[in-house]
């Protein structure tokens, strides 16, 4: 179960989630869904910036706000949020009837997984994933509603993009960057001393 449970939070690791918008982004510009593109990308960028201003200078730091228990908010969840969703309302705006919803139930529970997994594994507490999850779905909402809302998706093949999308997960799985000891290492030494 445990293995499971690690294989399920991996897909929410910087470097897979990195990745997979690399290839789709590059996978929607060959398309010609530039608009697409540049929302995806634009929603992985916003989420990883809020998620290091907020590991650093809000939390890094020791400040607390209303909860002891918030430490440091879910990047896991906020860039699987951000990333996934962005995916699931692309994928929605290409396809029709029923079926419009099947990636939004499929990213959807992907996006939850991820997040419970977090939890589980104890990296987190549950006030930390739900601060991740709101900050990532809020961008993704964002940049849905500026960039994609009411534009006609261009025509591109869902399967193909999400065949690459597994192969990324598949070939990166188990692959960490070590982003929350670089966050330590700079917010300690440079950014802490500075602000208090």
């Amino acid at each position: 179960m445990h293995s499971f449970l690690t294989a399920i939070t991996d897909i929410g690791e910087s470097a897979v989630l990195g990745a997979i918008t690399v290839v789709s982004v590059c996978y929607l510009l060959a398309a010609r869904c530039r608009r697409e593109a540049m929302a995806l990308a634009v929603s992985f960028l916003l989420t990883a910036f809020c998620m290091v201003v907020m590991k650093t200078v809000v939390w890094g730091c020791g400040t607390r706000f209303y909860f002891d228990t918030i430490h440091s908010p879910s990047g896991h969840a906020a860039l699987s949020a951000a990333v996934l969703g962005t995916i699931a309302v692309i994928m929605m705006g290409r396809l029709r009837g029923w079926w419009r919803f099947v990636p939004a139930l499929i990213l959807g529970s992907l996006i939850l997984l991820i997040a419970l997994t977090r939890i589980w594994l104890g990296f987190h507490t549950p006030v930390e994933v739900v601060i991740g999850l709101g900050i990532g779905m809020a961008i993704a909402g964002l940049i849905y509603r500026a960039l994609i809302y009411r534009q006609p998706v261009q025509s591109f093949g869902i399967l193909q993009w999400m065949l690459w999308m597994a192969l990324v997960m598949v070939v990166l799985h188990g692959i960490r960057l070590p982003v929350e000891i670089w966050l330590h290492t700079i917010t300690s030494k440079h950014i802490c001393p500075v602000l208090g």
